[in-house]
């Protein structure tokens, strides 16, 4: 399992965010943040170096820098690692005695770490597209976390979520995102879902949409996503 996760650590911090795994790589940061581990792993990494790990329970994320700082990290298990097209230098780690510990707050090991989120159940009109995220608002590249929507099928049309660097104009025209994948009957009316399966990256410049062929009365939709 390979997850994408974001990070804000201030100034003489040492955090635990509750990460487990054997890797790391750091996607995106401005300085060196350095990691620590419970197996006495002591190591610093800047953009583009990844670290292959004894397994983990504690991660503990500190830096240098007199400011609060952001980060983007992979965190992977079970041998999981982000692409080595994309890394651009690889680190051999050392372990080194641990000198000091730092008292830290426990979060819950399963969570999602994400910048913004949008929810609505507005009606739609037959190929009109909604920005969830426009495209002049993604300017370094947006990591989409959750997703799903769930619509009533009873005009026989079809939705769907796209991202594209101009409004879309049908529910093919873009990067399908989610196409409808479940459908059922409840007793009342026939239903279609669908649900993100793992978190994607949206490349800079384009936009999230959703669009539907036909009017949908009530097309229930939300995303948990993050500007990078």
């Amino acid at each position: 399992m390979l997850r994408l996760v974001q990070v804000t650590i201030a100034a003489g911090a040492e955090i635990n965010p509750g990460f487990t795994g054997d890797y790391v790589r750091v996607h995106g940061a401005a300085v060196a943040i350095r990691f620590r581990t419970e197996e006495g792993d002591d190591f610093t990494l800047v953009q583009g170096q990844e670290a292959n790990l004894s397994p983990f329970k504690k991660l503990l994320l500190s830096h240098a820098e007199a400011t609060a700082q952001t980060f983007t990290i992979y965190v992977g298990s079970d041998g999981s690692v982000a692409s080595s097209a994309e890394v651009s230098g690889v680190v051999e780690v050392t372990n080194f005695p641990v000198v000091q510990d730092v008292e830290v707050t426990n979060f819950p090991v399963d969570y999602t770490v994400y910048g913004a989120s949008y929810a609505s159940e507005a009606s739609t009109t037959g190929n009109n597209a909604v920005a969830i995220v426009a495209p002049g608002a993604n300017v370094n590249g947006m990591i989409i976390h959750e997703a799903s929507f769930l619509y009533n099928d009873g005009t026989y049309g079809t939705g769907s979520m796209l991202a594209k660097a101009t409004a879309p104009a049908t529910v093919f025209d873009g990067d399908v995102i989610l196409a409808p994948e479940k459908r059922f009957n409840d007793g009342a009316g026939t239903y279609v879902s669908s649900k993100l399966n793992r978190p994607i990256y949206i490349a800079p410049g384009k936009g999230l949409y959703i669009i539907s062929t036909t009017g949908m009365s009530r097309f229930i939709r939300r995303v948990l996503y993050t500007l990078l």
